[in-house]
Parts: C-alpha cells; sequence; structure tokens
C-alpha cells in the first residue's frame, strides 16, 4: 500500500487531504485515483488506511477507514550532532540516518566547520534535509519523521533546549581521535570511562556528537566532556565525517539491541 505523510492539521476525523508535491506524485505518476487505498501517515507514528474519493488540480481527498498506532522506531532515541560537512555529505547523513532510525538531527557550526551558510542559504539547506528525511521515512517505513534542527553553533547546540542533559539515561558520545582510554563500546556502557559513572541499564537518549572535516578541537571536545559527555576512540583507522556519523549510530543501536536484535 503506497505510503504518504500529511500534517496533523490536515487530518480531522475521517477526512484526510494530501497537497504539495505529493498530488501530482499520486495522480500522474502512480496513476491512482478514486477507491484505490493508500496508507497516510502523520509523522507522529499515528497511520490510517484511506480510499481515495477526489482528486483536484492541488488536493486529494481521502476517507479514513481505519486508524492505528505504527512502532517502528527505536525504543532508544538517538540525536546526532553532526559538524556541517561540504558538499552533499549532509544529505547522505540525514537519509542514512533516518533509515536507521535517528530521531533528531542537529548540524552545527564548529571551529573547522568550512561550510559556512548565511541565513537564507542555511534555511534552504535545512528546507532540504528535511524533505530528504521525508523521502527517507517513507523508503524505511519509519512512522514517524526526524526533526532537522536549524544550524547553529555547536555551544548554543550543547546549551539549546531540543538536547536533553547528560545524564543516568541520557549518554552523550563523542568520538575523538585522541582518545586512548575508552572504545565506542566501553563508552556506550559507560564503564568508568570518567570516573564517575557505572554501567546504566538501557539509556532513554544517547546524544552522539561527530565532527566535520578535519574532526572536532580539543576545547570543543573538553566543553562536551565538561558537559557529561564521554570522548571515545573509534580506532585506529580515520573515518570520514559521513562514515562516523553512520558507523556510530549503528554502533549505538546494535549495542542496545534496536539493530538486528
Amino acid at each position: 500500500m503506497r505510503r504518504f505523510f500529511v500534517p496533523r492539521d490536515s487530518i480531522s476525523g475521517d477526512t484526510a487531504v494530501i497537497t504539495g508535491g505529493d498530488v501530482r506524485h499520486l495522480r500522474d505518476v502512480l496513476r491512482l485515483g478514486p477507491g484505490d487505498e493508500i496508507l497516510i501517515l502523520d509523522g507522529y507514528g499515528n497511520q490510517y488506511v484511506s480510499r481515495i474519493a477526489r482528486i483536484s488540480q492541488d488536493e486529494v481527498y481521502c476517507a479514513i477507514i481505519s486508524a492505528s498506532r505504527r512502532t517502528s522506531d527505536p525504543s532508544v532515541n538517538v540525536i546526532l550532532v553532526q559538524g556541517l560537512p561540504k558538499s552533499d555529505k549532509m544529505d547522505i547523513i540525514v537519509r542514512a540516518g533516518t533509515e536507521l532510525g535517528v530521531s533528531h538531527f542537529h548540524p552545527v557550526i564548529t571551529e573547522r566547520t568550512v561550510a559556512r551558510p548565511d541565513v537564507e542559504a542555511a534555511s534552504k539547506k535545512v528546507a532540504r534535509l528535511s524533505r530528504i528525511a521525508v523521502e527517507a521515512s517513507k523508503q524505511s517505513g519509519r512512522a514517524t519523521i526526524p526533526a532537522v534542527h536549524d544550524i547553529c553553533n555547536l555551544s548554543e547546540a550543547i546549551r539549546g533546549k531540543h538536547i536533553p542533559p547528560a545524564a543516568a539515561d541520557c549518554i552523550w558520545i563523542v568520538p575523538w581521535e585522541l582518545e586512548e582510554n575508552a572504545g565506542l563500546r566501553q563508552g556506550l556502557r559507560l564503564l568508568e570511562c570518567t570516573g564517575d559513572h557505572t554501567t546504566p541499564e538501557v539509556p532513554g537518549t544517547v546524544v552522539c556528537f561527530i565532527g566535520p572535516e578535519g574532526g572536532l578541537t580539543r576545547d570543543e571536545v573538553l566543553m562536551i566532556r565538561d558537559a557529561g559527555g564521554i570522548s571515545v576512540s573509534l580506532g585506529p583507522r580515520i573515518l570520514r565525517t559521513e562514515t562516523a556519523a553512520i558507523s556510530v549510530i549503528a554502533a549505538v543501536l546494535y549495542e542496545f539491541g534496536q539493530l538486528g536484535g
């Protein structure tokens, strides 16, 4: 059954209205019409089996047949704070991260960030990344759409309201090439990496900090550690920023039983 994300305010009672680019795709590409059944999702875990009732030039009106909750997302809330990379690497990170189950993306400017878009360019980039998150959610069968937050400085993201503080049920992980005492697996298990942690139950949230090309500076890593984060090593090989992001996300989900059991 074809899947379409529809904003909550376009779903009312037993009716849902599809607008935007999905109208042309549904009508002209998929060749769907009145009587065909589709699956509508609101991006918050609710799904609606619906039947197309009427199609106009700009809208598709659907009659909702049944509603249910879908739980395809990981139980561990994974937040990615990603140093903004050059070119289209952030596209790759958002697409793969969405498929894996990331709930929030925070693109940030760091000391070694090369790509520094102005306000207008930054707004367009976030809009593009948000569209990629929607497309990847459809492709991967997710019932929710991860949030792509506005580009800001690393220090602003750390102090911001969207990232929960490091605590017993929230782990902050920052890969660092100069870390010699703890590997990623130890960091995830909090095995006395900083001297004041003990092995926890599965955390509710894991915040992953990934640097841009060139990585994070010592001062930036220390800032994250001072806020309760744990620096870890990803091994002897130097990974590209997009490889590091995807690898850490997958490792987090696997360690806590959210990827392949």
